[in-house]
């Protein structure tokens, strides 16, 4: 992602391949915003990757992705609080109210391995699984062999 960041940065449109677990969603979220073109990993061609240069750089298009990227990078720059500004106060917060640590407390560390990994809860789904699965399975024994029987039975009395 840090590429999508700086480029939102700066207000450079950019071409998007994806190739990773969440460039895809990166890069449809600057689509969303015109100011990339994604080339999908499948379609990489020269025609493809030339056409999507001129489209960012040429014409109306082009002034449009441009102006877009430009529009993202200042919104980005005029952010109501800054990451770095925000980051400071969290740990000034943290510092302040030190005395204060069970309210700063994440109380899932403290969960055994069973709680905090839903072991329990995928125990007791698969218990009843395998119970509706016995079920089933002794009910349809239990069916086809009647069936079985009273064929059998229809048999003999003809």
């Amino acid at each position: 992602m840090n590429s999508v960041i700086e480029a939102a940065h700066y207000g450079v449109p950019l071409i998007a391949i994806s190739l990773f677990v969440d460039q895809h969603r990166n890069a449809k979220m600057l689509e969303y915003r015109k100011t990339t073109i994604i080339v999908p990993k499948t379609d990489i061609t020269e025609s493809n990757l030339v056409s999507a240069l001129k489209t960012l750089t040429q014409g109306e298009s082009g002034k449009e992705y441009r102006q877009k990227a430009k529009t993202l990078a200042s919104m980005l720059a005029s952010r109501p609080m800054p990451p770095k500004e925000r980051f400071l106060k969290y740990v000034n917060f943290a510092i302040n109210f030190k005395d204060h640590d069970d309210h700063l407390d994440i109380k899932l560390r403290h969960h055994n391995f069973f709680f905090f990994y839903n072991i329990d809860i995928y125990a007791f789904i698969l218990i009843f699984a395998l119970i509706g699965f016995y079920l089933s399975f002794v009910l349809l024994k239990n069916v086809i062999s009647i069936i079985f029987l009273t064929k059998l039975k229809k048999q003999k009395i003809l």
